[in-house]
């Protein structure tokens, strides 16, 4: 928006300046925050985690065969982690993130798998517990040996971490929008669901059965319609840049449909690169490829018959 603006440069510039440092402040401000009740400074602790869990589900295919030691400060998760695979275990693939609960978590949601040991391992507690207190003073440690994992083993994120996000960011999976219980079990009145109910004050926060089912009646063809968005979106826009449709555009709207793209890319790469993709994550994007994706349709329909002399026009310009 400041780039496209036309205003002064000067004022473009303290625009963006000003962005970067409010958003600077924020993270840093909640950095200071989790360290007072955690003990360690970080912005997401949950981001260590998850790259753990990724790391893990890579690893399983290549521990045996990794015999190389391992950093110091990874040596004893390392070694539950391989205890854990050598044990009999429930086997959990990104591919498959529907068959387990957690939709490509596991590691990092799931009782007795090896980030939980460690944590009460080294906390001293016994029971299972997602308290942030508890898990947040490991995610500096998680993410460092996730990254640890994944760059040792690039070929094995690849294949069994990006290529079944790109999958799922595709064809994206309802999540809690069913009418699966199972699904709601951590924001019921245990766990998660404990806190709501205590802050405002209700004796229960469950949802009667027949709303969840006519919710996930609602919004079951979703999925299907978000994948067909998807495709169009990049169908028309690998069409509108073979036809070099941009040359027709002025430069602020070429400005403004790139830094769409941008966006849309941007978000593609990060969500392959980190998680499942479901279909709460995606309103925002679909709009924004639904709304290329129109614009493009509609120029390339509008303009391909008056293509001769549009780029007459264009070439005497040039």
């Amino acid at each position: 928006a400041f780039i496209v603006s036309g205003g002064k440069i000067i004022w473009k510039i303290s625009g963006l300046g000003l962005s970067i440092i409010v958003i600077a402040v924020l993270m840093e401000y909640t950095s200071l925050e989790m360290e007072k009740m955690a003990g360690v400074r970080q912005y997401a602790y949950s981001n260590g985690w998850k790259q753990a869990s990724n790391g893990l589900y890579i690893y399983e295919h290549y521990y045996k065969n990794d015999s190389k030691p391992v950093p110091i400060q990874f040596r004893e998760l390392d070694s539950l982690v391989r205890d854990y695979f050598n044990k009999p275990h429930q086997n959990v693939s990104l591919l498959y993130p529907d068959q387990e609960i957690t939709l490509g978590s596991y590691y990092m949601a799931v009782g007795g798998t090896p980030l939980y040991s460690y944590m009460q391992q080294k906390s001293g507690y016994k029971d299972w517990s997602l308290d942030f207190h508890r898990t947040a003073p490991y995610g500096p440690l998680y993410r460092a040996y996730g990254n640890y994992l994944i760059l040792h083993h690039l070929v094995g994120y690849v294949k069994y971490v990006v290529y079944p996000h790109i999958i799922s960011y595709l064809t994206p999976y309802p999540e809690i929008f069913t009418e699966n219980q199972p699904a709601f079990s951590l924001w019921m009145d245990d766990n998660y669901g404990k806190v709501a109910r205590d802050f405002y004050q209700l004796n229960t926060i469950k949802v009667p059965d027949k709303y969840i089912q006519l919710r996930a009646m609602i919004l079951a063809p979703y999925p299907f319609i978000y994948t067909f968005i998807h495709i169009v979106f990049i169908f028309t826009l690998l069409i509108f840049i073979y036809l070099k449709k941009i040359r027709l555009l002025d430069k602020y709207h070429s400005l403004c449909m790139l830094g769409l793209i941008m966006m849309s890319l941007g978000n593609f790469i990060f969500t392959v690169l980190s998680t499942t993709s479901v279909l709460r994550y995606q309103p925002g994007i679909i709009a924004i490829e639904f709304t290329l994706a129109i614009y493009f349709s509609e120029f390339i329909l509008l303009y391909e018959h008056k293509r001769p002399e549009l780029y007459n026009e264009i070439d005497k310009c040039n």
